[in-house]
């Protein structure tokens, strides 16, 4: 009723009510601070090891391909780095809207899209894309996904996450030929 007099009278409240008021708002602001979603925690870098695994078919012979890699950036645009067991960087692969490179000894590739790099670094297509978000333990918000119960279907991988506490992630694809990659992430420093 006071407030409601003195805003009335053009006068304004004393010094001691609008101090109460301020810290009732910033008490609010502080609150609702801490029940919103916290935002999504962005490493600088994720570093670990993958390893591929390729089943056989009648026209080529099964194959393994092992590294060591660094991945930076987001699914628009982002490198990943895959290191030979001396440490040296074996290919980097490098993307950003409507472009993606493939830095090798032999040169530099570029191609259309980062399934096409993958296609050329690997043998195999891999949603590189999708990375950023499995290593976390979560599906891509940029495809549909369905819960299994180790973790998600994405884009044709079934991906196991049950052991991301041991930072390893186990991504399947079972079409021809049959697909497995594991990797196995440091924990963050």
């Amino acid at each position: 009723m006071t407030s409601v007099l003195m805003a009335l009278a053009g006068a304004h409240p004393p010094v001691r009510l609008r101090r109460s008021r301020f810290l009732g708002l910033a008490l609010a602001l502080a609150l609702g601070a801490c029940a919103s979603t916290p935002p999504r925690a962005v490493r600088e870098s994720v570093v670990g090891r993958l390893v591929l695994q390729v089943s056989g078919t009648e026209s080529e012979a099964a194959r393994v391909f092992s590294a060591g890699f660094e991945l930076r950036g987001e699914p628009a645009a982002g490198q990943l780095d895959l290191f030979a067991p001396t440490g040296t960087v074996v290919p980097r692969a490098r993307w950003q809207p409507g472009s993606a490179q493939l830095e090798t000894a032999q040169g530099t590739g570029r191609y259309a899209s980062l399934a096409d790099l993958t296609q050329r670094a690997l043998g195999e297509r891999l949603p590189l894309e999708a990375l950023f978000d499995w290593i976390q333990g979560r599906p891509w918000p940029g495809l549909g996904h369905a819960p299994r119960p180790q973790g998600f279907e994405q884009a044709g991988w079934e991906v196991d996450v049950s052991a991301l506490a041991r930072g390893s992630i186990v991504a399947r694809r079972d079409s021809r030929p049959a697909v497995t990659l594991r990797l196995r992430v440091e924990p963050a420093q």
